[in-house]
């Protein structure tokens, strides 16, 4: 029997919004959760440049991931 095809692997931007969403439904923020939303939102967008970018953002550091920008925009003139 023939596999059925897989969809494409949405975009990495679709992601991140999806991710953004989903955690503003659960609205942390209004339950006393201040810093489990901002480590959230943090998480979702190291998860975002590193997909944008093809490295591992989500396990770096944050000066590990300006440090990774900096160079990789340096060397191809591509905007943020």
């Amino acid at each position: 029997m023939p596999s059925l095809p897989q969809a494409p692997p949405r975009p990495e931007d679709e992601v991140a919004l999806l991710a953004l969403a989903e955690l503003e439904r659960k609205a942390l923020y209004k339950k006393g959760g201040i810093k489990f939303h901002y480590f959230g939102i943090s998480e979702i967008l190291k998860a975002y440049i590193g997909a944008r970018f093809q490295f591992d953002a989500p396990e770096s550091t944050s000066r590990e991931v300006i440090f990774h920008l900096e160079s990789t925009l340096k060397l191809t003139g591509e905007p943020l």
